[in-house]
């Protein structure tokens, strides 16, 4: 077994999991996964998802956290990591069952971003125009066109997105847990300093010059055209949650009208038909299983 701490950065997509881990992954004291790792199948599988003759093969998840977090050339690394993130309740359930059973003494560094209006935005972008990160210093050609954010594809997100944090959070019951806020870190530009950072994990705390660049993030104002309504919606959402309203109740009240969910379902299955020929296989298939499960 490995005497590195271990430690593990997630949260959601565009909530800047990539920089802090880059910025712990060049420490030269750090061994570290340099790709994302899937909450599934890692920690719901490992390397079950490999032995088709043995789906139930269940290895030590921690033995195969430090085979892959030994990858960078480190003779005696101080702490071994990887990043993850979470994007819905399942995987944000997925992940703290994992953690809890296989690595209870992992350590955890979440990132937070308040702006879920700005979070939101960046990720659409990045879907529709296939970017996912500038960087000072890069072409302006690449520049995103201005968005208008479906309110209801916002709600739905707004309130998944607090379910996510508060199942994360819930984690420091059994875990060290080190949150680090978007705003007041990353852009605030106190990252590459943020000796608790690297204190977390055991490392010695150094500059990290080894970020040649620096990210780019524009005011979400200049690319998001109803920037302020979603803010507002965003707040009202909030305030509802933290006054007790359940998180189903509040989905109700934002829900997409039926006819436009029903266009929506079609135009996304109309855009992919090998995509729902596959599914409707699956499905098919699925239930032709259990149908014999139920005659025997």
């Amino acid at each position: 077994m490995s005497s590195a701490t271990r430690y593990m950065v997630v949260g959601m997509p565009r909530s800047g999991t990539t920089a802090v881990h880059n910025t712990l992954r060049g420490h030269p004291s750090v061994s570290a996964l340099h790709k994302e790792v899937a909450v599934d199948p890692f920690l719901t599988q490992g390397v079950a998802i490999f032995t088709r003759k043995h789906p139930k093969t269940r290895p030590s998840i921690s033995s195969l956290f430090d085979l892959m977090t030994s990858t960078q050339s480190v003779a005696e690394p101080e702490a071994q990591g990887m990043k993850l993130t979470t994007g819905s309740n399942e995987r944000a359930r997925a992940f703290a069952e994992g953690v809890r059973t296989h690595l209870p003494d992992v350590r955890i560094i979440l990132l937070v971003r308040r702006d879920l209006v700005a979070q939101f935005g960046s990720l659409v972008k990045s879907q529709e125009t296939g970017v996912w990160g500038r960087h000072v210093g890069e072409s302006k050609v690449r520049s995103a066109p201005t968005l208008e954010l479906n309110r209801y594809e916002f709600a739905e997100y707004a309130i998944e997105a607090y379910q996510i944090r508060r199942i994360l959070r819930s984690m420091q019951d059994s875990h060290q847990i080190l949150e680090i806020g978007y705003e007041e870190v990353l852009l605030s530009g106190n990252l590459p300093t943020h000796d608790s950072l690297f204190n977390f994990v055991g490392v010695e705390p150094r500059r990290a010059n080894w970020l040649t660049d620096r990210k780019l993030s524009p005011p979400p104002e200049s690319y998001i055209e109803n920037y302020q309504q979603l803010l507002s919606l965003h707040n009202r959402i909030k305030r509802s949650l933290e006054n007790g309203v359940a998180p189903e109740t509040l989905r109700s009240a934002y829900a997409r009208p039926l006819l436009e969910t029903i266009w929506q379902k079609a135009r996304f299955w109309g855009q992919r038909p090998g995509y729902a020929a596959y599914r409707l296989e699956e499905a098919l298939r699925d239930w032709m299983s259990e149908d014999r499960r139920t005659d025997s």
